[in-house]
C-alpha cells in the first residue's frame, strides 16, 4: 500500500492522470518477464533496453521502499509541503 500511496502522491504533485488495464503475460512479454526478474529473457524481448539500472537517490530510495511506510516521516512532510 506504501508504494500505491507514493505514486499517488507524485501522480498528484506533477497533475498527471493514469488509466490501468491488465493485459495477460502473452501481451506483455516485456513486463511479465520484468515482474519474474527474468532479466536475460526481458533483455532478448527489448534489446534498446538500458543493461544497467537507474541509480535513485539515496533519500527517494529511503521514501520508498527502505523507510517505514509512515507518512509522517520528515521527507515525505517536506515533499508535501513544497508541493503546495
Amino acid at each position: 500500500m506504501h508504494l500505491v500511496r507514493c505514486l499517488s502522491f507524485f501522480l498528484a504533485r506533477w497533475g498527471v492522470s493514469l488509466r490501468c488495464r491488465h493485459l495477460p503475460s502473452a501481451q506483455n512479454g516485456a513486463a511479465d518477464a520484468l515482474s519474474r526478474n527474468a532479466l536475460p529473457f526481458f533483455q532478448r524481448l527489448v534489446p534498446e533496453a538500458n543493461k544497467t539500472a537507474t541509480v535513485l537517490p539515496d533519500r527517494l530510495l529511503e521514501c520508498l521502499v527502505l523507510g517505514t511506510p509512515d507518512w509522517t516521516m520528515v521527507d515525505w512532510i517536506s515533499m508535501f509541503r513544497r508541493s503546495l
